[in-house]
């Protein structure tokens, strides 16, 4: 049998042992969670500075579109700040980047047989710019009146005003204007808000086909006029571009319709010139859920 003495100094040892084992478990924690701070540390380092350079390599540039009438784009735009070096061209989609230096600044978007546009800036900051869309419209070379269709742009055909004189008792006289359109065939375009390119530059108001072509018609008796039937419509007129190209806007049912030169009459009115053309056109029903 052992002493007390030889027993307690045993025991003593014993937890000596068990309390390094104890130290050394807690030193190797420490340094595993030591060692996952330093980690979590450094991943977060690094992502951050994947963002810090994902941001200065990105292009702070102005980008738009640029397209025409029907909504394509129109490729070879030139695109440039006026009284800088800055420029660009759209692609085929009609896209375009351009490189700026923070400030007030005007953009022209130009190309041969198109309207000019211009556009105004102020970007105080650099920084990635999603400008507006730009629309630049087709200028026709030759005179007269162009429908802007759904993908074309379409010329309107040349026709005459026939005035026909009807004498009746007592003394009047029954006025009679109609269109004379040549092969019954003219250009269509769907219902609702049209747009029209006006190179002709005259006083042409559009007018409504009565059946049998008939645009006006009224009688006078000693002056005074009472009208059978009047078919001028009102439009709206705006200009496009630079170059003030006309456009003439209007919003149609279905029908038979002209753009006709007027002149005044001795009595105050307007009625159909005779001796100048006029511009006819259909406007057919517009199918539901088409724009």
């Amino acid at each position: 049998m052992l002493p007390k003495t030889h027993w307690a100094l045993k025991m003593q040892s014993t937890q000596v042992h068990q309390n390094k084992r104890l130290s050394d478990l807690e030193v190797s924690t420490r340094k595993e969670e030591s060692s996952d701070s330093k980690d979590y540390f450094r991943t977060a380092c690094y992502l951050l500075l994947c963002l810090i350079l994902l941001n200065g390599c990105s292009k702070k540039d102005i980008e738009g579109t640029v397209h025409d009438p029907h909504g394509k784009g129109i490729a070879g735009v030139s695109v440039q700040i006026l009284k800088s070096t800055f420029r660009s061209t759209t692609d085929p989609n009609g896209r375009y980047s351009l490189d700026y230096i923070p400030g007030s600044f005007t953009i022209q978007f130009s190309k041969p047989d198109y309207t000019t546009h211009k556009l105004d800036l102020t970007l105080l900051q650099k920084s990635k710019f999603p400008a507006e869309t730009i629309t630049l419209y087709p200028i026709p070379r030759g005179k007269g009146f162009y429908l802007i269709g759904n993908s074309d742009l379409v010329q309107l055909p040349e026709s005459r005003v026939m005035e026909e004189q009807l004498v009746g008792w007592p003394p009047s006289i029954r006025h009679t204007f109609r269109v004379i359109i040549q092969n019954k065939v003219v250009p269509s375009t769907k219902s609702g808000k049209i747009l029209f390119i006006d190179t002709y530059a005259s006083s042409t108001k559009l007018v409504q086909f009565q059946e049998g072509y008939i645009v006006q018609s009224y009688t006078s008796f000693f002056g005074d006029r009472k009208y059978d039937y009047d078919g001028i419509l009102k439009d709206q007129t705006v200009t496009a571009g630079e170059e003030k190209l006309p456009l003439r806007i209007v919003k149609l049912e279905p029908g038979n319709y002209a753009w006709c030169e007027m002149v005044e009459t001795t009595s105050g009115g307007i009625r159909p010139d005779q001796k100048l053309p006029c511009f006819p056109f259909a406007v057919l029903q517009s199918i539901s859920g088409e724009k």
